[in-house]
């Protein structure tokens, strides 16, 4: 990471406020970092970081060596026409963790043809390290832009490089909603263990730490998710036998017609 940039959130939400905790403990500078909002419990909260802070969308800009885009969606066109002259004058690289705004129509709201810009799929993990973030570059941004971005995101997880922009609404559909798809399982098993007389902070405890040691042992084991599910269930074993009602619900089909209704919703709200 750069530390001699100066990086503006225009938006200081969760996803900008883990990005700003993940850049302080990888050592990046508290004075090159701008957080800008206009709603003044975020910037109470952004005060304990000792970071500048702003509610002036243009003041944040004109300091500003790379800009993040992290408003809702709907505001996103207004911000890019407030700062378009800025954008114009100073070429700064435009990274946005807005969902749904392609590039291209970025573009045409700053009326800058050339303009490099990163499009981010980051997830609600980045808050405590542990996210995946996918990454688009436009044709305009360089190498070293696009290392500059993605050092943004290795400070709050794992990234990963798409060739094609629309590969982000997968990424959405796998990995940005992928989290909550998690918790509906964690949540049913929690519930399954409270029925069945577990206090509730112990069931949330040993799904909790069920899922984490599941997910090292793929990470670090190379095996398939196939592989390791066989290595569990032993033949006619009580694993054996909740699969088999999985299988009997057609569980994965469930999952697969889930993700692609994800899909559909992500590509719809990129149009």
């Amino acid at each position: 990471m750069d530390n001699h940039k100066t990086i503006a959130f225009i938006g200081a939400g969760n996803m900008a406020g883990a990005i700003i905790a993940g850049l302080l403990q990888n050592g990046f500078s508290n004075d090159h970092i701008i957080a800008c909002s206009p709603n003044i419990q975020q910037r109470e909260h952004f005060k304990n970081l000792a970071i500048r802070i702003t509610s002036d969308n243009r003041e944040a800009a004109t300091q500003a060596d790379v800009i993040v885009f992290g408003v809702k969606p709907f505001m996103l066109k207004n911000v890019c026409d407030e700062l378009k002259t800025i954008i114009h004058q100073k070429k700064q690289l435009l990274i946005s963790i807005v969902a749904g705004i392609k590039t291209s129509t970025i573009t045409k709201w700053i009326h800058h043809e050339y303009g490099p810009i990163v499009r981010t799929m980051p997830n609600i993990a980045s808050a405590v390290g542990a996210g995946v973030t996918g990454l688009f570059a436009n044709a305009h941004v360089d190498e070293h832009q696009k290392i500059l971005a993605e050092s943004l995101f290795r400070s709050v997880g794992t990234t990963l490089w798409m060739h094609d922009e629309n590969q982000l609404d997968i990424i959405t559909a796998i990995s940005g909603s992928g989290p909550a798809y998690l918790f509906y399982i964690f949540e049913a098993m929690q519930k399954a263990a409270i029925n069945l007389g577990i206090d509730a902070d112990q069931a949330k405890l040993l799904v909790a730490q069920t899922a984490t040691g599941a997910a090292k042992l793929a990470m670090e084991t190379g095996e398939s998710f196939e592989q390791l599910r066989h290595f569990v269930t032993s033949e006619k074993g009580t694993t054996a036998a909740a699969i088999d009602i999985f299988n009997a619900h057609h569980t994965q089909d469930i999952v697969k017609d889930a993700i692609h209704a994800a899909l559909k919703r992500a590509k719809e709200l990129s149009q």
